[in-house]
């Protein structure tokens, strides 16, 4: 089978554990500081993808393909020049033939001294059944750091093939994969891979091979030569066919969708709590109105209240009561409007024929001098009173501090009293 993760990992191979990754990640090289800073900062990044994709339900094989993936995209580089050939691939044939290498045993090993990488993720044996540099190859074994165990690959099983092989560290003296063949399958393939994935000093993700080159010499034993490219790049990684990189691509675009349809459903979110926040100032400002108007109601049993003049009623006490001008347009306040300021003689007519009719003689207005002497303004606005209708003689002051003014209906006039004085006041209300 073609295929180089999907047919052969599971979530029971790929334990990505916490703790044993981090663990395996802190194993550096103790002279490289620099080197450490960039491992620990891969295994935040590393604990954040992995979250992402169990928050996402994203399966464990997924994970792993997606992983390595994105291991790639970060950026592929050129490992230098190594001082001896890193990677050794033997093959001790069974039986011989003309064309093909049939044998027993093929392994790969491994010396991490004679690298750039300073961290070993795999160590994968592959295997084609053609020759030339346009062959495709079956990822037949593997061995990587999160399992450290060796596992058959591409459909491959115990009745198939015995597999050996550890991954080490950078300190460790070789690291090997390998397959014993059992018949009739040692003669299916005819050319060998070796692929190595792992880090180097700044972090980068690096893959370096070697192919077999079919040689024929000795029944006993072939040490197959091999040309090892000094670092360079494998661009197949692993070597998936053409199918399985399309069916990675579907599993990304698959978790891109998941996660516009995530963003999508957290506007949604957003949208529903906006809108029951409007709906909760709204009925918040239902409940202010009408407890405003329980209150307007409880106080409009104490006024009498005039029809509209030029878009305003005036609500006048029915009690006689000892004045405060600051209590008064406060209550005046509480329906809306506030104490009376006579603009022109047109709306002076007009109230002092409504306060005629309620009864009482004395009504206090929001004019007033109490701020200085002389100067009236009106109490709420602050403006200065521009109709007075004074009667003869006022305002006098008489006695000092008589600083509001109020309507004297006996004289159809106004004058000015002490603010303090029994009376009723006249409240001015705009509709």
């Amino acid at each position: 089978m073609n295929s180089c993760s999907r047919v052969s990992l599971s979530e029971s191979d790929l334990p990505l554990d916490r703790g044993k990754l981090s663990s395996l990640l802190a194993k550096t090289s103790p002279h490289l500081e620099v080197e450490v800073f960039l491992l620990q900062l891969l295994e935040l990044v590393l604990f954040f993808l992995v979250d992402l994709f169990e928050s996402l339900q994203v399966k464990m094989l997924h994970k792993f393909t997606l992983f390595i993936s994105l291991m790639t995209v970060l950026k592929d580089v050129q490992c230098g020049p190594l001082s001896g050939p890193a990677i050794n691939l033997t093959v001790s044939p069974g039986q011989d033939g003309v064309d093909i290498v049939r044998s027993h045993t093929v392994a790969c090993t491994l010396d991490p001294r004679l690298t750039s990488m300073v961290k070993f993720t795999a160590l994968t044996l592959c295997g084609s059944r053609s020759y030339g540099t346009a062959s495709q190859f079956d990822s037949l074994a593997t061995v990587d750091l999160w399992s450290a165990v060796a596992k058959p690959l591409g459909g491959l099983g115990d009745a198939d093939v015995d597999v050996f092989g550890e991954i080490g560290r950078k300190d460790v003296s070789m690291s090997q994969i390998g397959i014993s063949w059992k018949y009739p399958l040692a003669s299916s393939y005819k050319q060998y891979k070796c692929v190595v994935n792992g880090l180097d000093s700044n972090g980068r993700a690096v893959t370096i091979s070697i192919a077999s080159e079919p040689s024929i010499t000795s029944p006993d034993s072939i040490d197959i030569a091999v040309s090892d490219n000094h670092g360079a790049i494998d661009k197949q990684q692993v070597n998936c066919t053409s199918t399985d990189m399309e069916s990675v691509e579907l599993d990304f675009q698959n978790l891109t969708s998941k996660v516009d349809d995530i963003g999508e459903a957290v506007n949604s979110l957003e949208e529903l709590i906006e809108n029951q926040n409007l709906t909760i100032l709204q009925r918040q400002q239902t409940i202010l109105n009408e407890l405003k108007l329980a209150k307007i109601a409880r106080v409009l049993d104490k006024f009498d209240v005039s029809a509209v003049f030029q878009g305003r009623q005036y609500f006048v006490t029915k009690a006689v009561a000892s004045f405060n001008i600051r209590n008064a347009d406060f209550l005046c306040d509480v329906m809306g409007g506030y104490l009376t300021e006579i603009e022109d003689k047109e709306e002076y007519d007009f109230l002092f024929q409504f306060l005629k009719g309620v009864g009482g003689d004395n009504f206090f207005t929001g004019a007033n001098d109490i701020e200085e002497e002389g100067v009236w303004t009106y109490w709420h606005s602050g403006k200065p009173v521009t109709y007075g209708n004074w009667q003869s003689g006022q305002p006098d002051n008489n006695q000092t501090n008589e600083d509001c003014m109020e309507i004297h209906i006996s004289s159809n006039s106004t004058n000015n009293r002490h603010c303090t004085a029994d009376a009723k006041f006249v409240c001015e209300v705009p509709v």
